[in-house]
């Protein structure tokens, strides 16, 4: 009997982790074939995103996307990443941390803008952040440089506690890379030092509230850790941790020139 009911915990646990957390990752068990209308809706949101860029004129932005359902958490957009402008690797590309198949690793990866919304999206919708040109400069600086890879934790958790550097989730990476462009770090900068500027700048972190049988359910889930958290934290309104609207909501506090545009079809 106890082997059932840890199964069917284990069954439960892995749905609740792609309903809840799942900000990003590939879907390694979907079919490799995509559906016309999605790839229609993909190339129509990707290009809608290009346009607006080359209105705003801008060279670096922040996008979202809606990976998943999480409107009962008052939750839109699910995952961000940073789009270039004439990366090296193309004309428009996301540089992003994805999750490893629901495993607890994690990779940044280099994507074309129809290939960001290939991810089997919840729906398209999308917000893309420009902000000043010194920023916009910096960031791409950065993301030519080494800070892409030392300041990228492969140890994964969706509920990665933002001021503590032992895990790292896809949002967290993207405001890590945008708080050392600010500062201008050097090459050899921590992200014990980022997380610290974090702080310093008043940076809010999102809380996410669990239940007792939610905290069970993450020892069956990979890809969701609480040890880098204090238990305290779920009775004052829930964990810390890094959500798409914290990092946008950071940019605006941090850079008067930040724009918001949601974009959607």
């Amino acid at each position: 009997m106890k082997y059932y009911i840890k199964a069917f915990i284990l069954i439960i646990a892995s749905q609740w982790s792609m309903s809840i957390f799942a900000g990003g990752a590939p879907n390694c068990e979907q079919d490799s074939r995509i559906e016309a209308r999605t790839f229609h809706k993909a190339t129509t949101m990707a290009v809608k995103v290009r346009n607006y860029l080359i209105r705003s004129k801008a060279r670096v932005a922040l996008v979202g996307r809606v990976g998943s359902d999480k409107r009962n958490r008052g939750i839109k957009y699910t995952h961000v990443g940073l789009i270039l402008k004439d990366h090296r690797k193309g004309r428009w590309l996301f540089t992003h941390l994805l999750n490893s198949c629901g495993a607890n690793g994690s990779t940044i990866f280099d994507q074309g803008l129809i290939n960001f919304y290939l991810d089997d999206l919840f729906s398209f919708d999308t917000v893309v952040v420009t902000f000043s040109p010194q920023l916009q400069d910096s960031i791409a600086d950065t993301l030519h440089g080494p800070l892409v890879k030392r300041l990228h934790n492969r140890k994964y958790s969706s509920l990665a506690h933002p001021f503590n550097p032992v895990y790292q989730n896809s949002n967290q990476w993207a405001l890590e890379i945008i708080a050392a462009s600010q500062m201008n770090l050097g090459a050899r900068a921590t992200r014990k030092q980022v997380q610290k500027i974090l702080k310093t700048k008043g940076y809010r972190p999102a809380r996410m509230y669990l239940s007792d049988f939610e905290i069970s359910a993450v020892e069956s889930i990979p890809n969701v850790s609480l040890n880098d958290h204090w238990m305290s934290e779920n009775n004052q309104g829930g964990f810390l941790w890094v959500s798409a609207k914290s990092v946008i909501n950071y940019l605006k506090k941090t850079d008067d020139q930040t724009v918001i545009r949601k974009l959607s079809i």
